[in-house]
């Protein structure tokens, strides 16, 4: 068949078109376009088997129960279902409902304005765009960029190796691999374990019930891992984070970072006892609003309660809060004193509470207190 228009066209067998077939209305049979030639019909195409190395444009609905071929690509701007399997060497764009029982393998990207159904592999070499809903029943494999407006649900292995961005929902119950960043506003389910070498934000519910592996992680909804979690970068959660297993955060330094001292103000008559092996009176707050005090005090005798150091207003403990350590007379008598701190406070006081009343030998005010 050489080039021409027909208004439809019914091919009880076969046709091999060695150039280009306009067709105007429907055409239905087993077609073959070899060469560099081209489809294109207004109407609709519906075929036992399709093979295209040319271009393959369709106005209508694009319906093929055998194995579908475009070597170059194809736009369709009404609906495409393909019972067997499905190759596209360029770009795929349906601008309707894209189904496929087979396997799916588009080498360079997939734009769908509406929604894409496909119970075997999906192999992707660029972008796939889909602005409805996205199933895949077996896996998806992307070597470029995923974006989804609706849901994506995917039964098998999932395997990003840009990005994914979805408003909508994610739901993986094979493994989900993601190379760059992954964005979802909805919730996010993946029953395998989720790799991501980049960064994750999810604005609604994550949940994993197998490892997670994650460049940086920020959830401002609920998250719950039943198997292992690993962040390399910052973990932020606005919501309720549940673990069933140990979770590893692995930043630049130490996990707790190390502590800044900042020196506290002596009361009168108490001074850094002498030596530059001794620390000075001084307070740190751990991440886990713990107030840690240090230093080696010089002060006169201790007959009742008295004030050794002022703290600020911010380490003011919510609670009254006591603890005991040691000190020690002129003549190297070692004796034991009480530290305590009034809720709401800004001095720390010293009781003696053993042994003989210490006269200026030194005070160890080594000790640690919740806040709240």
């Amino acid at each position: 068949m050489s080039t021409g228009l027909v208004n439809s066209w019914s091919v009880p067998g076969s046709l091999t078109v060695a150039t280009n077939l306009n067709v105007g209305g429907t055409i239905t049979g087993t077609f073959t376009a070899s060469s560099t030639s081209n489809i294109s019909t207004t109407g609709s195409l519906s075929a036992g088997s399709l093979a295209i190395t040319g271009n393959s444009t369709i106005a209508g609905t694009e319906t093929v129960t055998g194995l579908f071929t475009a070597s170059n690509g194809i736009s369709c701007m009404g609906a495409i279902t393909t019972t067997g399997n499905s190759s596209v060497g360029g770009n795929e764009t349906v601008s309707g409902t894209f189904t496929s029982t087979g396997p799916l393998v588009a080498k360079n990207g997939e734009t769908i304005t509406g929604n894409s159904s496909i119970s075997g592999n999906q192999t992707i070499g660029g972008t796939q765009q889909v602005t409805g809903v996205f199933t895949a029943v077996a896996g998806i494999v992307n070597s470029a960029n995923e974006s989804v407006a609706g849901t994506l649900t995917v039964t098998g292995l999932a395997t990003f190796s840009g990005g994914t961005s979805n408003p909508g929902n994610s739901s993986v119950t094979g493994n989900h691999t993601v190379g760059g960043t992954q964005t979802v506003t909805g919730v996010t389910y993946a029953k395998g374990g989720v790799v991501n070498s980049g960064n994750e934000t999810v604005s609604g519910t994550l949940g994993v019930t197998g490892a997670t592996t994650l460049g940086s992680l920020t959830a401002s909804g609920p998250v719950s891992v039943t198997g292992n979690e690993t962040v390399s970068g910052t973990l932020a959660v606005t919501g309720t984070t549940t673990l069933a297993a140990p979770v590893t955060v692995s930043v630049p330094g130490s996990v707790i970072p190390v502590p800044a001292w900042t020196a506290l103000t002596y009361a009168s008559g108490f001074s850094t006892y002498s030596g530059s092996a001794y620390a000075a009176a001084s307070y740190y707050v751990d991440p886990f609003s713990r107030v840690w005090l240090r230093g080696l005090m010089a002060g006169p005798a201790v007959t009742t309660s008295t004030a050794c150091v002022t703290i600020p207003s911010a380490i003011s403990p919510k609670y009254q809060t006591r603890w005991v350590n040691a000190a020690s007379t002129a003549s190297g008598t070692d004796c034991i004193v009480e530290y305590y701190i009034q809720p709401g406070a800004t001095a720390v006081n010293i009781n003696l509470i053993v042994n003989t009343t210490p006269n200026g030998q030194f005070y160890c005010l080594e000790g640690n207190y919740a806040l709240n």
